[in-house]
């Protein structure tokens, strides 16, 4: 099987234990773009919170709302970027 570079870690995860799914490319591009910022905002918020908000605490509501923002802003980027190179990105499911 082949990956695109645009593939996320979890599409990688399902895919090793064979199970099925629909690639991001064809969701559409908000349904793309909340999936990919969904897996982000959750690997980066825990990242950020073991490494520096668990030393430098801040609200809790504060912690989510910057994760989530984060994440959709970056799974834009990344739904952008994957429409914008189509022919680049071959899948063999």
């Amino acid at each position: 099987m082949f990956f695109s570079r645009f593939t996320s870690p979890i599409h990688r995860l399902i895919s090793y234990f064979g199970l099925d799914f629909i690639f991001v490319g064809k969701l559409g591009f908000t349904l793309s773009t909340f999936f990919l910022g969904i897996q982000f905002a959750v690997i980066w918020g825990g990242l950020m919170w073991l490494f520096y908000w668990s030393v430098n605490p801040i609200e809790l509501s504060c912690q989510f709302v910057l994760s989530i923002a984060v994440g959709l802003l970056v799974g834009g980027w990344m739904t952008y970027t994957n429409s914008k190179y189509p022919d680049s990105n071959h899948h063999y499911f």
